[in-house]
């Protein structure tokens, strides 16, 4: 398989952030009951939590809320921010944390109007779904329908395209079907293919009653596809939106009766663009070419880390290689995830990155690397270490997973044909596929036994960093990582290559073994190397209080827990090559 990158396009930080990937979640259950993807961590997420740095400033504006200066606000007020032991308490003000954003735009609509090839502007408009609707579409549930223009082309993002496809989840893309069941987010929008998502979300034609479907019509120069009466996946509710595309490039999303709460509206060109969060209801140019625009209808409240990193700082010394957040109120780190880690900044070359600095963003001078949202207190349980989570991680696992996620894992390797191979990777391809003999490192895969007799058998140690975690952490070197392998053409399981680990799961495959001289072919050696990468870290960690609410008692003691037990298992995950210091010093 060849690795594609991909031009990231993005105006705050166009000369700093280079090719992204596309890496997406996958859905997984917690043991404890209740949905959510296992980690939300994908490359160079600091591009959205820039978008909602902006987007919060003009929310700010718009509730005439200025964003002032918090000290000046926390000495008024109250305290605002505290020292407790090892962590440090923010309380918002509303600044930081805003309300949940549910789709309120039924009977409305909305305009994407080209400016140029590749800007457009944000319009909103009166109206309703045109009755209308065409000819119904034979599409089921996370499918595709191709759908060729008769005698004329549509301009989307500086291209003409003559076809499109229709896909099941509210969109339609261009140049390739795109009806994967993971994650309808952000970064599937940016790093998949050119897409006007009219309502991406997870929707089921196939079960839709009575005249509910997919429709499409075209008029002259113009395509009208209606998703009509079509229920979220696994629900009985109706949602009905129409989508016109003109030749010319205009593009008019309107909606009718929603039930839906959570989806994305926007437009994409695909392939790793920048991104501008909007609010339908702004008329707004963007002036940025190239780049998506959307809004997106949420459940859970939406965070501005920027924010939450540039109060610590007012307060705290910039001496901390990586920020670690929780938060007292809500459960999940996003919508969709248990916890996720943005890399701020990489210096290191030959681990599959690229090298950029955003810290100045986030209030740090060039010392902060990742910022760590481990979400609520409430999903770990009184004891951090106990095995919570899919049954072989606890929640200390799930934060040196983050904590990895600095350095791990884009790790590729040239396989025997020549070719750049990304199938010792998985999920988003920034973890460990679960057919990699990985040892069960924090950063998933499994230990697999090879039985030889063709079947391969998982087992169940405690997770840790495994030696290629260790190389590209800049541990140990290269010479000291043993031949690795990994199992190709599984059968007798269902699992993909995306899935959680297992233990005492028997197959059969494959073996397929590499070596670190395949894998420095591919990404070149590690710069800094092990004799001069660091090898002790300062990590600082944040417990935010929603406006209104105080910090709880409990919750710091929990999050103490975690700053005196994670810095133990680091070591010892480490085979005693690297430290972490949670001492907070205030200024």
């Amino acid at each position: 398989m060849q690795v594609k990158n991909r031009l990231l396009t993005w105006g705050l930080l166009a000369l700093l952030l280079l090719p992204v990937s596309s890496l997406w979640a996958a859905s997984l259950q917690h043991q404890g009951g209740g949905s959510a993807w296992w980690c939300g961590t994908y490359d160079l997420g600091i591009e959205e939590a820039l978008a909602r740095r902006e987007w919060n400033r003009r929310r700010l504006n718009r509730e005439s809320v200025a964003p002032s200066d918090l000290r000046a606000q926390a000495v008024q007020a109250g305290p605002r921010v505290r020292q407790e032991g090892n962590v440090a308490v923010i309380e918002d003000d509303g600044t930081i944390v805003a309300n949940k954003n549910l789709f309120d735009y039924e009977d409305k609509g909305v305009q994407f109007l080209r400016k140029k090839k590749t800007t457009y502007r944000v319009k909103n408009q009166p109206g309703s779904v045109n009755a209308n609707l065409g000819d119904k579409l034979t599409i089921t549930d996370d499918d595709s329908v191709k759908i060729d223009l008769p005698g004329f082309k549509v301009k989307f993002f500086g291209k003409k395209y003559s076809s499109l496809y229709v896909n099941s989840d509210g969109n339609i893309t261009f140049g390739e079907a795109e009806h994967a069941s993971t994650a309808r987010d952000m970064q599937r929008l940016l790093n998949g293919p050119p897409r006007i998502a009219a309502f991406f979300n997870d929707l089921n034609p196939e079960v839709a009653t009575g005249d509910g479907g997919i429709y499409a019509r075209i008029a002259g120069n113009k395509l009208i596809v209606t998703w009509w009466e079509v229920p979220e996946f696994d629900t009985q509710n109706s949602n009905s939106f129409q989508l016109i595309l003109t030749a010319k490039g205009k593009i008019e999303v309107q909606f009718g009766s929603m039930d839906a709460k959570p989806g994305i509206v926007g437009i994409a060109p695909g392939g790793g663009s920048g991104l501008e969060l909007v609010d339908l209801t702004e008329d707004l140019p963007i002036k940025r070419k190239k780049v998506a625009i959307a809004e997106r209808f949420t459940e859970s409240e939406t965070l501005d880390e920027t924010a939450v990193a540039t109060v610590f700082y007012d307060w705290f010394a910039d001496d901390y290689d990586q920020l670690v957040m929780f938060k007292d109120f809500g459960r999940l780190a996003s919508q969709d995830a248990f916890a996720y880690h943005l890399t701020i900044q990489n210096k290191v070359k030959g681990i599959g990155y690229q090298t950029y600095d955003g810290s100045n963003f986030f209030g740090s001078k060039g010392r902060l690397g990742g910022f760590v949202n481990m979400g609520g207190v409430s999903q770990y349980s009184g004891n951090i270490k106990s095995v919570a989570f899919f049954r072989l991680y606890s929640g200390l696992d799930i934060l040196a997973h983050e904590l990895g996620h600095q350095w791990l894992v884009r790790a590729t390797f040239i396989a025997s044909n020549g070719t750049e191979s990304v199938n010792l990777l998985g999920r988003g391809d920034a973890h460990w596929s679960f057919h990699f003999d990985s040892d069960l490192s924090f950063l998933e895969g499994n230990e697999i036994v090879d039985n030889g007799d063709g079947t391969f058998t998982t087992k169940a140690p405690r997770a840790s960093y495994n030696p290629l975690d260790l190389y590209l952490m800049g541990l140990i070197a290269a010479k000291n990582v043993p031949d690795m392998f990994y199992v190709s053409d599984p059968s007798n399981s269902d699992l993909a290559e995306t899935s959680p680990a297992q233990p005492n799961l028997t197959f059969r495959g494959t073996r397929v073994d590499v070596t670190m001289d395949q894998i420095l072919a591919a990404m070149g050696k590690r710069k800094p190397a092990v004799a001069d990468a660091p090898k002790d870290f300062k990590v600082a960690f944040i417990l935010l209080a929603k406006k209104g609410t105080k910090a709880k008692g409990a919750s710091i003691n929990t999050v103490e827990k975690f700053a005196s037990q994670i810095p133990e298992l680091f070591t010892d995950s480490t085979r005693g090559k690297a430290t972490i210091d949670m001492t907070l010093v205030a200024k």
